[in-house]
């Protein structure tokens, strides 16, 4: 573990609420929430964003939704496609913008962890840029008010960043990722007794 992983993971984690490499699905495991974080081996950075965002789902999802696998998020009609090195290759036909609009309040929250752990501005706006990019796998990507351009979809989600920038504070993160920690917590001990 390089120490950005160290870092994230002592300030972060607990024994309930975890984390490992290479899962690509969060989900309960041995009473843990496991958040599924994988990355490339050449790039810890890469990695470390990948968990960020992970983070921030769980940061961002409702409470009901906190220990369910992959958070309920699915999409209900499904059509498949060649998986390529970010896809399962599998997409929904959305009639909205509402998984980009998540994605981008996710990027904006995992860029408050980013720089809490310690990344620059730079570094942080380059995770995101990264992200941003990516979002064009979702199927909704296509329901954004554009002139059919890819870059003036990005600029609407940069638009849509920046205003959950404002929303989200690094000490509104924390203390939602710990409320989150704590009902997470709550609801798998009650889970093992009731399994005893």
């Amino acid at each position: 573990m390089d120490s950005a992983s160290i870092r994230i993971w002592k300030e972060w984690f607990t024994r309930r609420v975890d984390f490992a490499w290479g899962i690509d699905k969060t989900r309960v495991v041995e009473g843990r929430l496991m958040l599924g974080a994988w990355g490339h081996d050449d790039n810890p950075a890469s990695a470390i964003g990948f968990l960020a965002h992970e983070m921030a789902h769980l940061v961002e999802i409702d409470d009901r939704r906190a220990t369910v696998d992959n958070f309920g998020l699915r999409y209900k009609r499904v059509m498949r496609l060649p998986p390529t090195r970010y896809s399962t290759g599998i997409y929904a036909d959305p009639m909205t913008t509402q998984g980009v609009e998540r994605e981008c309040r996710v990027i904006a929250i995992s860029m408050r962890i980013l720089g809490a752990i310690g990344w620059s501005e730079h570094a942080q706006h380059e995770d995101s840029e990264r992200t941003i990019h990516a979002l064009r796998i979702l199927m909704d990507w296509y329901n954004i008010p554009s002139r059919r351009n890819d870059e003036a979809r990005r600029e609407w989600c940069r638009k849509k960043v920046a205003r959950a920038l404002q929303q989200w504070s690094v000490e509104r993160v924390r203390a939602e990722w710990w409320r989150k920690v704590v009902l997470v917590t709550k609801r798998l001990e009650r889970a093992e007794r009731r399994v005893r």
